[in-house]
């Protein structure tokens, strides 16, 4: 009987730390906690969408908070053609990655842990919806969109 708690026990804090490093979707490539994901935008609304303006160096800038709810805020970023700087700032403590992928090239951030922040730049000459999930928790439904117009 005691063998049998035992090794119930044991199975049990080793699936619960696999959600403490990778999140209750079970890290890259992951099946767990399965939520709709945003497509490109989608359902995006007044409250999670921001226009950026560009600097006196003509760069546009936006900065985006990840959270532990495993979304982005904002989840929509709205620029014009050009260079578009993101600054993605992780206000909780599950470890995101974001990657920001534009007609030609990928902008990742590498792992961001709580507490810490990640800028990206990529230069985008067509409009379009460009998305920038985590590569963590996408299957989670943690996609963003920069919107180019």
């Amino acid at each position: 009987m005691r063998t049998t708690i035992l090794a119930l026990s044991v199975a049990a804090l080793l699936s619960l730390s696999g959600c403490a490093i990778w999140g209750s979707e079970g890290g890259p490539g992951g099946s767990g906690m399965k939520k709709p994901v945003l497509q490109q935008g989608a359902g995006a609304t007044a409250d999670d969408a921001v226009d950026v303006v560009a600097g006196d160096d003509g760069v546009q800038r936006a900065t985006i908070t990840l959270t532990d709810g495993l979304r982005f805020s904002p989840s929509t970023v709205r620029a014009r053609p050009g260079t578009v700087e993101l600054t993605f700032v992780n206000s909780g403590g599950t470890a995101h990655d974001i990657a920001v992928r534009d007609a030609g090239a990928t902008a990742d951030t590498g792992n961001l842990n709580g507490g810490q922040q990640g800028t990206v730049r990529v230069t985008v000459t067509a409009p379009g919806r460009y998305p920038f999930p985590c590569l963590y928790h996408a299957s989670s439904g943690m996609v963003g969109t920069l919107v180019i117009g």
